[in-house]
């Protein structure tokens, strides 16, 4: 008797799942995001190379960083195994901070305002020399700063 009860349960759970899996929604598909197209520039080939031997691009452009992020980040890759040599890693340190940087124009270097904000070195002292910024909008009393080049940069900036 205790047999046929268990038989008997059994086939009970095997129908119910037959027919729960069979009655069952079929999972969405997958959305996959488009590709990312990186922007021009010298390293941009090396980039990609290095960032996709072990992720998408996606992490790369997500949000922007400042300097001393984006050597974090470089600096982790590299202990997890990513190899460039010292010249390909200045490369890639001027594209992404051009492309996927951020900065604080009070706070920068010469050298990280003129790679993040693509800007001269003659504009990088002169920001430097205007400190304190305030806002985005003190640049325009900063020779070489109008209002193409100020809309140009707004997003890269952090007060």
């Amino acid at each position: 008797m205790n047999r046929f009860r268990f038989a008997a349960s059994a086939a009970i759970v095997v129908l119910t799942l037959a027919v729960s899996v069979r009655g069952a929604a079929p999972a969405p598909a997958a959305t996959q995001l488009p590709p990312i197209v990186l922007p021009e520039g010298d390293a941009r080939d090396l980039v990609k190379r290095l960032c996709e031997e072990c992720h998408s691009l996606q992490s790369l452009v997500a949000r922007r960083r400042l300097p001393s992020e984006w050597r974090e980040v470089l600096d982790k890759m590299y202990s997890q195994g990513m190899a460039a040599t010292d010249d390909e890693d200045a490369k890639v340190v001027i594209y992404i901070n051009a492309n996927f940087g951020k900065i604080d124009p009070n706070k920068g270097t010469a050298k990280e305002l003129m790679s993040v904000l693509e800007i001269s070195q003659t504009q990088a002292d002169a920001v430097i020399a205007a400190r304190p910024i305030a806002a985005v909008e003190d640049l325009a009393k900063i020779p070489g700063f109008d209002e193409k080049k100020i809309a140009a940069i707004r997003d890269r900036l952090v007060f």
